[in-house]
């Protein structure tokens, strides 16, 4: 087992394990970190799955979900670091291409609209099946990536970004709960013991944190951890 994972991800043992259900291939997906640095430290943004959920219901999660095909064609006012996207298409397979890895991107942020109602990018006249504003993905860190083990009822391939809500001029006051997420709360980094997170939530936040201690401004060519299983043991590797 890597040390770096052990350290970081004490149930790495337990979570290489398969699990009861036939293995299915995992979904893209992605997630969004926001950041608020307007008060004397950094607080991010996390909800509570409801119980009725099938996957993680109770926990404390991060908006976002899956890719959708819409996000393929969707508007955008602008596009991807090239940083970022250089990095979300290392070990994606044939699959990834530039084109997707900005669907990624606009899935965080059409996610993050459904489910806390915060919109970031810039307004457009409203269409039938699009939503009423263009994503504006240029912000958007890449800060993780993992992907669920075998044998689980769902499996995704995450993308974990990040965006300080200064930046994209984002009310914190203004997020709103949905049946998504519940309670949406803005929890300390420094102490998120508070809430229940998934324990790779919870090893995304040690690797920001300690980001950031490094790098405030959080450079978006930083080194990205990728979490994954390979011949039942947890790999951490870096993108």
């Amino acid at each position: 087992m890597d040390v770096g994972v052990k350290s970081r991800l004490p149930e790495a043992d337990h979570l290489a394990k398969s699990g009861e259900h036939p293995n299915i291939a995992p979904k893209d997906a992605s997630t969004l970190i926001i950041l608020d640095r307007s008060g004397g430290g950094i607080r991010f943004l996390a909800g509570r799955r409801s119980d009725k959920h099938v996957f993680m219901p109770g926990f404390y999660v991060f908006p976002g979900g899956r890719l959708d095909r819409s996000d393929h064609s969707s508007p955008r006012a602008d596009s991807l670091h090239p940083a970022v996207a250089e990095k979300l298409l290392q070990f994606s397979g044939r699959r990834m291409n530039p084109r997707r890895a900005e669907a990624l991107g606009v899935a965080a942020i059409r996610e993050t609209f459904e489910e806390t109602g915060l919109v970031i990018g810039k307004p457009q006249p409203a269409q039938p099946g699009r939503l009423g504003f263009l994503p504006s993905i240029a912000h958007l860190r890449f800060v993780a990536r993992a992907i669920t083990p075998p044998g689980r009822i769902k499996r995704f391939d995450t993308r974990f970004f990040a965006v300080f809500a200064d930046e994209v001029d984002l009310d914190p006051a203004s997020a709103k709960s949905s049946h998504e997420l519940e309670n949406l709360e803005w929890v300390p980094l420094a102490d998120y013991s508070t809430i229940k997170v998934p324990s790779i939530t919870r090893t995304v936040l040690g690797d920001l944190a300690e980001t950031l201690d490094i790098a405030p401004a959080l450079p978006f060519g930083r080194p990205v951890p990728f979490y994954h299983v390979r011949h039942r043991r947890f790999f951490r590797e870096e993108l």
